[in-house]
């Protein structure tokens, strides 16, 4: 038998509560959580046997005491528990008295509403605009009308700055027909803006409580507003920069610039752009016709042509072109101008020569006229160097036909040859069907018209 056991068995009346807890531990404790200690071979038969021999109700007290104490922990524990989440309960309904989702689904709306007001203000903006340029489009077809109608320009100009006080007042007068629902829009949105304020405010006052959640909401709503912020401001400013690109292309495309250094020092030159008269233009002068040169129906459409031009060109000059075009129309117009006065001055210095020259002609006439009638003849051969293009001067009562035959003396008995006549562009001439061997055409030789054709 264990000494242990003799020894409880020798003193019943005094026993130690410490062994008796050990043996407790022992007896109740699983393996797992054991002191370490040498590993015991429990005998059911050998306790009972025990038992029997060591009656201790101190044993049983203590069993009963341990259990107690574990009862009692466990109440103590679920109580201590029940008090935790008691008070977690009062934390989360303070929590929920702060009323933070009801705040921020008012600061979403609010947001929205505001988004809203600001869309709308921007369509009633759109609207003034686009009657704005209605007007502007109204008076720009009264401009056309206007100069269209071939008034004087004194007349024109009156009817223009008609149009133009027309038109500032009507823009006028539609900004005035939107500026109060601008401006009731514009408040509605400042008293949004005061809501937007005083829920920001309250939630501020609030968020101390839950600054984790809130704070990290906002810094989420912050970060996507301003992802969308940031997108809409970029989409607008590349929409602003494609539509800046687009008019400037479409300027460039109608109002070029001219790089050219040739075309650069033509336009470049000073002209003079005071003058809206045309250069002095000549009338319809008789040598035209008698020379054949054109008729006085053609010489009036040049006329005709010219003004039409002129009137082209003034119009142009008028459209507020930009870049190169103002000085390529100003140069363009100066040089047309001086076209039309070379050319007035030049063809009429020609009809002057020509004048001369037929004066000149008159006289040569008139001596070949006085000698056929002192001396009868159809005409005189003036230059014979050319036999088949022979040049002669001929009695005008003499009515010459093409295919004509003539024989040529120098003397009344002295023939020469023969020829026959044709008409060209500088008028009657003749070309050599005979000629005496040896013999010669000279100027002066007599023309003997036959009145039989070979």
């Amino acid at each position: 038998m264990p000494k242990k056991l003799e020894r409880h068995m020798g003193n019943e009346n005094k026993v130690n509560s410490k062994e008796i807890i050990e043996k407790s531990k022992a007896m109740f404790l699983p393996d797992e959580v054991k002191p370490d200690a040498l590993p015991y071979v429990y005998s059911l038969e050998e306790e009972f046997a025990k038992t029997k021999k060591n009656k201790s109700y101190l044993f049983y007290l203590a069993v009963i005491g341990f259990i107690a104490l574990v009862v009692i922990l466990t109440i103590f524990i679920t109580a201590y528990v029940q008090n935790k989440s008691r008070a977690i309960d009062i934390n989360i309904s303070e929590f929920e008295d702060l009323k933070l989702r009801d705040l921020l689904d008012s600061s979403r709306k609010y947001e929205a509403q505001l988004n809203a007001l600001k869309d709308e203000l921007d369509d009633i903006k759109l609207k003034m605009n686009n009657d704005v340029l209605r007007v502007k489009d109204d008076a720009a077809r009264q401009r056309e009308n206007i100069l269209a109608k071939n008034l004087s320009e004194a007349e024109t100009q009156k009817q223009l700055a008609r149009v133009k006080d027309s038109e500032d007042r009507k823009v006028k007068a539609v900004r005035a027909s939107y500026q109060k629902r601008i401006s009731d829009k514009e408040q509605e949105i400042a008293a949004l803006k005061k809501q937007i304020a005083s829920q920001d405010s309250k939630m501020r006052s609030n968020i101390q409580k839950a600054e984790d959640i809130v704070s990290n909401y906002q810094k989420l709503h912050k970060m996507k507003m301003d992802k969308q912020k940031a997108e809409y401001e970029d989409e607008i400013r590349r929409l602003k920069d494609y539509h800046q690109r687009y008019i400037a292309s479409l300027i460039l495309k109608y109002n070029p610039i001219f790089r050219s250094d040739r075309i650069l020092k033509i336009i470049n030159t000073p002209v003079d752009t005071s003058s809206k008269s045309l250069p002095k233009l000549r009338g319809y002068m008789p040598e035209l016709r008698r020379e054949n040169v054109i008729s006085e129906g053609a010489f009036r459409s040049i006329r005709d042509k010219i003004a039409n031009e002129q009137l082209v060109t003034d119009r142009m000059k008028k459209i507020p072109y930009e870049n190169s075009v103002p000085s390529a129309l100003n140069s363009l117009d100066s040089l047309s101008r001086n076209i039309i006065s070379d050319y007035e001055n030049l063809w009429y210095s020609l009809v002057l020569v020509i004048q001369k020259k037929n004066r000149q002609l008159g006289y040569y006439g008139y001596a070949f006229n006085f000698l056929s009638r002192e001396n009868p003849e159809s005409g005189y051969i003036t230059d014979p160097r050319d036999p088949k293009h022979i040049r002669l001067h001929m009695m005008s009562f003499h009515k010459v036909k093409e295919g004509d035959t003539a024989l040529v003396f120098r003397s009344d008995d002295d023939y020469i040859g023969k020829i026959q006549f044709f008409n060209t562009f500088d008028g009657l001439a003749a070309k050599t069907l005979e000629l005496v061997q040896g013999k010669k055409m000279e100027p002066f030789d007599k023309i003997l018209i036959k009145i039989k054709k070979d």
